[in-house]
């Protein structure tokens, strides 16, 4: 005679087999390697590029409800098609991988994120200020890249391939002020406004003061040339460059660097272009004496013509 004590006992042991960890001492039967795959290519780009200024990683790891499970850095690496990197989970699940590179200590304050605890979508990095003035460097590169979701439903040796598209999210301005007068170049400055200085572990732009950007370096002659590194750009969030003369306190420019520049020219996707140039013309004003900006060009494209009739 069977003892009915036998089938259940089967069927727990067929449960373990098939959906992986159940306890802790099971954990190493049932591991799987998530092999990760990482390259860069905007949604306007036809192959995958490795660019050479990602030499470090930090690599991130959440479950099903976004929860921190992992977290680990890696580098000096060089990035190429055949570089991978390895992580391994222990339990059945959905997962998420996050990747970051280019956290400088000397350009972000990290809130350090605690496995098991943290979300991803809890405050992760904030740009260094002073008050809230700030100037990033010309060698600040920030990449940020998620993968899809990642199921892991068995307790397969074979490792899950997991690709990674790490997409920059710092932008670089380059902004000429040509026909300036002489006597007005010293007393002229540029600057850019944004909220754009504190981000979640998943790169979303999370609440912040407004900070003003100053350029990393500038150039003073027959015009004004100004340098600037910026954070991520969201036409949600506040984005405004001014041209000022401090000796008169008055603005020759101020307005929206998405809206009522960058976004003006129709050859140019934020989700693709990083790299601007916007030469303000300025010539002389309805007043005598005075002086105003005639003309905006966004990356040779003219954006805006303020040109008045004298007669």
């Amino acid at each position: 005679m069977r003892k009915a004590g036998h089938i259940p006992f089967l069927l727990w042991a067929l449960v373990v087999w098939l959906s992986g960890c159940i306890g802790e001492k099971n954990s190493r039967d049932c591991e799987r390697t998530l092999e990760l795959f990482l390259y860069s290519q905007t949604a306007c780009q036809s192959e995958p590029e490795y660019p050479d200024r990602i030499e470090e990683l930090l690599i991130c790891l959440f479950d099903g409800n976004g929860v921190l499970t992992q977290i680990f850095s890696r580098g000096p690496i060089t990035l190429d098609p055949e570089y991978r990197e390895s992580l391994t989970v222990t339990r059945t699940g959905t997962y998420t991988v996050s990747v970051w590179s280019g956290i400088e200590p000397s350009t972000f304050a990290l809130f350090e994120p605690i496995p098991g605890v943290t979300t991803r979508e809890e405050v992760f990095l904030r740009v260094l200020r002073q008050e809230r003035y700030t100037t990033l460097d010309r060698d600040t590169f920030l990449y940020y890249g998620e993968s899809a979701p990642i199921p892991v439903v068995d307790r397969s040796i074979e490792p899950i391939t997991v690709s990674v598209n790490l997409q920059q999210i710092t932008n670089r301005l380059t902004v000429r002020i040509e026909g300036i007068p002489a006597e007005m170049v010293e007393s002229t400055e540029v600057y850019v406004e944004s909220d754009n200085g504190t981000m979640a572990l998943d790169s979303r732009l999370l609440e912040d003061e407004i900070l003003v950007y100053y350029p990393y370096e500038r150039e003073n002659g027959q015009e004004i040339q100004a340098e600037f590194t910026l954070l991520k750009l969201d036409a949600e969030h506040t984005n405004l460059i001014s041209i000022r003369n401090q000796r008169e306190e008055e603005f020759l420019y101020r307005g929206d660097l998405l809206e009522e520049l960058i976004l003006q020219n129709p050859q140019l996707n934020l989700e693709c272009d990083h790299d601007f140039e916007i030469t303000f013309t300025v010539g002389p004003g309805e007043e005598p004496g005075t002086y105003m900006i005639l003309r905006v060009r966004v990356n040779d494209w003219l954006v805006h013509s303020y040109d008045w009739d004298a007669d």
